[in-house]
């Protein structure tokens, strides 16, 4: 998993093993930034794709409603 600068610059990141102690990355030990790493993985979380689907299927608040006719009004 990419850090946070190298996912933002979307530039290669190499972590070291996991034994060693520093966890700092390939590209911030070279420009020596401090390295996170995200707490949760991102797969599957396409905003752009569910607003799409959410504009397609009407559920979204700014999609336009179907017109559809006013209810009959019964007598009573």
């Amino acid at each position: 998993m990419a850090c946070l600068f190298c996912r933002e610059r979307k530039i290669g990141c190499i972590r070291p093993a996991e034994d060693e102690p520093d966890q700092t990355c390939n590209q911030c030990l070279r420009r020596r930034r401090s390295c996170r790493y995200p707490t949760e993985s991102r797969r599957g979380h396409h905003a752009r794709d569910r607003m799409t689907a959410r504009k397609f299927l009407g559920l979204d608040d700014d999609a336009e409603t179907p017109a559809t006719e006013p209810p009959v009004a019964t007598a009573g």
